[in-house]
């Protein structure tokens, strides 16, 4: 009997330990998507800034052409907006579902991830960490 629980017990620590190298693993992945999408972000907004000074930069060269074919081809944020305000609009996040609730083997997990403290700076001490975690 004590040895059956021992052998739960390391059983459990194995998976515990399992999960943690899952979930850090998934933070960084996490991170590097929040990187990628800030890239992004940054360079639809100079491409935005490129095209509405390219469209005023023609206006101004020859004012007398219609120049609103333009933007029939190339929508701003704002004209797509007005036009799908009926449209109903789809949140939260496209992760993956998890491998262990969907049945199929868990996937090796990189435990090498990059991880990053977060800072406290400005916040109280930091209390009541359940037992074996670092602050």
């Amino acid at each position: 009997m004590e040895n059956t629980l021992k052998s739960a017990e390391a059983a459990v620590r194995g998976q515990e330990a399992r999960h943690k190298a899952d979930i850090n693993a998934r933070d960084a992945e996490l991170e590097k998507l929040k990187e990628e999408n800030w890239d992004l972000l940054a360079k639809n907004r100079d491409l935005e800034l490129r095209r509405t000074k390219i469209i005023a930069e023609l206006k101004v060269r020859d004012p007398s052409k219609d120049w609103s074919w333009v933007n029939d081809i190339f929508p701003n944020d704002e004209e797509e907006g007005e036009k799908e305000e009926g449209a109903k609009e789809i949140g939260g996040d496209s992760l993956q579902e998890d491998p262990i609730m969907d049945g199929s083997p868990p996937q090796q997990v990189d435990t090498e991830a990059n991880i990053h403290s977060i800072s406290s700076e400005g916040r109280g001490p930091i209390r009541d960490l359940p037992s074996g975690q670092d602050a």
